[in-house]
């Protein structure tokens, strides 16, 4: 056990992270109030896999459940919600019938970026509370302790010196 391990700083900093997820998801929910009911989370995680996964603004169905890293019922009935509010469409593949594709609506994409429009003038606000000069160190301090976090896993992973993080490999947390 490191020799520093019992100092006091670690429960504050756990404290304080956990303070500071619950004040930035409040001050998420609030940002969207005034956006359109969108089902923020759900179109930001689709969004996302089809950039990192899709291809030509969609991607199967079975690819983003294993993006995802959840279960098909949970995707299916995401997937769902978004298709009852117009939000994403589901189409069988033309060049294989066997396959889903799911990509967003114009509506959905509307709604992603009238979202993504709230959450950026929430953060960039909160940013511009602090002032440039804090605002840089604290970036500066995050990407530190980011880097720090991702050598010490990579430690323990035993992919020491690989230098790339593996975020897609292992299971989501949700806290």
């Amino acid at each position: 056990m490191p020799s520093n391990f019992r100092d006091p700083r670690f429960s504050a900093v756990i404290r304080l992270l956990g303070r500071m997820r619950r004040a930035s998801h409040r001050g998420m929910i609030l940002a969207l109030r005034q956006a359109p009911r969108c089902h923020y989370a759900l179109l930001e995680r689709l969004h996302c896999a089809i950039d990192r996964h899709g291809q030509n603004g969609s991607i199967y169905v079975s690819d983003l459940t294993a993006a995802l890293n959840e279960p098909p019922p949970a995707v299916s009935r995401a997937l769902r919600t978004l298709e009852q509010d117009g939000l994403a469409l589901r189409r069988t593949d033309p060049r294989d019938r066997r396959k889903t594709l799911v990509c967003l609506t114009p509506e959905g994409e509307a709604a992603h970026q009238a979202c993504e429009q709230a959450m950026q003038q929430y953060f960039c606000a909160v940013m511009d509370d602090l002032g440039p000069e804090r605002s840089d160190r604290l970036y500066n301090d995050i990407v530190a302790l980011v880097e720090a976090l991702e050598r010490r896993n990579d430690l323990a992973m035993g992919n020491a010196g690989s230098g790339k993080p593996d975020p897609e490999n292992g299971r989501e947390i949700h806290t």
